[in-house]
């Protein structure tokens, strides 16, 4: 990633985080985090990894904030010196589920399983 994505992608995750608590009202048994932000180089898009506890409310999580992406987006532009601001796409951050995954194939095999 070239130093102006790095640099926009951090912006990107401040003011979006800012914006996801002030705007969206998550349901009050979930815990949303956004993780991370991959910009492309030619910044156009931005991909914004979202950790979604518990597990199981995912693609309800998704489905709303999907619902808030354009005026996210709007938000954002009214923030960034840039042309044109990045399209926004939310995806799920997985690493936690594959981390438990992992740990669970070990703990079988040390366990002889």
């Amino acid at each position: 990633m070239s130093r102006s994505s790095e640099k926009l992608a951090e912006i990107i995750q401040r003011e979006i985080n800012d914006f996801l608590m002030r705007e969206v009202e998550f349901p009050f048994d979930c815990l949303v985090t956004l993780t991370q932000v991959e910009v492309t180089s030619d910044l156009k898009q931005a991909f914004l990894q979202l950790s979604i506890l518990p597990i199981t409310k995912t693609s309800n999580i998704l489905k709303l904030v999907n619902r808030y992406v354009g005026r996210a987006r709007h938000f954002l532009s009214k923030k960034l010196t840039l042309h044109q601001c990045p399209t926004l796409k939310f995806v799920v951050d997985d690493s936690a589920l594959k981390n438990r995954k992992i740990e669970k194939a070990l703990e079988e095999l040390q366990r002889g399983d």
